[in-house]
């Protein structure tokens, strides 16, 4: 009997010391308490025997040896006040306005029409002058006379045989057409074949070009009797249909040698500014007595600037001024200032609107009193001057 109580005794105290020990482990007691005795311990009824106790380390609170096992990869992340080990943020998201990483999957500007930023864009790309593109034109001027009207025609062409080498074999036929009434009556006078060749370069990434060449005029007209009329009122008044500039398309019986230089740029994917000078010395074929006394060698002096708006569907409008001075050495120079105000048709060079064609239309008339434009009553004071042309 005395066995059996102390038997009982002993499993209470042995839970008592456990349940002591884990609340103030916890913090939940102030003080440790005092483990009793089985003396200071009175008799406790006959209790059954309690569960086992646990094996080591069930609590959170006992170190363990055993590795933390990693969550499974479907299983919900704890919030972050949780504190779990295994809570990780989430990457960043790209900003709205990030760039593609590849640059190839965006659309290019020659694929987006509508006349915005991007067509400006583009019609900057792969620039060139007039003069530095291969192409052939047609040029009609029209002037009203007194008792009739003058026509002149130039099929021009300018030949380039290689894309990455800027150069270019020029030819130019021009002719008169004189539609008048009696004693001229209708008259078609062939001028000077021009043949020459220019060359120049564009920099500036694509925003600047210069170029520079040179021309001679073979006269098909070389006997005195030319200066009589018709063909010769036709000859001299076709050299002053462009107010004296190029006037060596049209001069009998000398041979004018010209050369040119030019530069033009973009002040802006829309406006154009082009400057181009040009020294002529036009040697006679006569001798001194069918030269009357004039001196055998004369020469002529150019000067031209345009600028020109255009929109990036091709349609736009520009303004020449122009200045011409012919020189002779036994008399006063000639001159003549005059203008141009034009509308062109030229698109651009790649994008939905690019296209091979160009045109352009413009009255040309003087703007002060000069020597070479010097109409008779009846005369009109400005002259039509028309181009169409395509590239190749």
């Amino acid at each position: 009997m005395v066995a059996m109580t102390t038997g009982f005794g002993t499993g209470a105290r042995l839970r008592t010391t456990v349940l002591v020990t884990a609340l103030a482990t916890a913090g939940l007691v102030g003080e440790p308490a005092r483990a009793q005795s089985a003396e200071d311990e009175p008799a406790s009824p006959a209790e059954p025997p309690g569960p086992a106790a646990p094996a080591p380390g069930w609590n959170a609170l006992e170190e363990s040896d055993e590795p933390d096992e990693a969550p499974p990869p479907d299983a919900e992340l704890p919030s972050d006040a949780s504190g779990s080990p295994y809570l990780v943020a989430p990457p960043p998201l790209p900003p709205d306005d990030a760039s593609p990483a590849n640059d190839d999957d965006a659309p290019p500007p020659s694929d987006i029409g509508g006349g915005g930023p991007e067509e400006i864009a583009w019609m900057a790309k792969d620039w060139r002058p007039r003069p530095l593109v291969r192409h052939a034109r047609l040029e009609l001027d029209a002037w009203t006379l007194e008792g009739g009207s003058l026509l002149t025609l130039d099929a021009v062409a300018q030949i380039g045989f290689d894309e990455d080498v800027l150069g270019f074999l020029d030819v130019i036929v021009p002719m008169a057409i004189v539609l008048a009434e009696e004693p001229l009556d209708d008259k078609v006078v062939a001028g000077n074949i021009v043949v020459g060749g220019h060359g120049g370069h564009v920099f500036a990434q694509d925003r600047v070009a210069v170029w520079g060449g040179a021309h001679i005029a073979i006269p098909t007209t070389v006997d005195p009797e030319a200066r009589s009329p018709p063909a010769a009122v036709a000859l001299v008044a076709a050299s002053r249909m462009r107010a004296g500039a190029e006037a060596h398309r049209f001069a009998p019986l000398n041979v004018p040698l010209r050369a040119h230089v030019g530069v033009a740029g973009q002040i802006h994917p829309l406006v154009y500014d082009r400057l181009e000078f040009a020294g002529a010395a036009w040697v006679s074929t006569l001798d001194e007595t069918e030269r009357g006394g004039q001196s055998a060698v004369f020469g002529v002096v150019e000067l031209a600037n345009e600028l020109e708006v255009v929109s990036p569907w091709g349609p736009g409008v520009g303004l020449r001024a122009q200045y011409v001075a012919n020189v002779r050495a036994d008399t006063e120079a000639q001159t003549q200032l005059a203008v141009e105000p034009y509308a062109t048709y030229r698109p651009p060079f790649a994008g939905p609107f690019a296209f091979p064609l160009v045109a352009r239309v413009g009255v040309l008339f003087p703007v002060a009193d000069g020597d070479l434009l010097e109409p008779d009553d009846g005369d009109v004071l400005w002259i039509l001057r028309t181009m169409i042309g395509g590239r190749f």
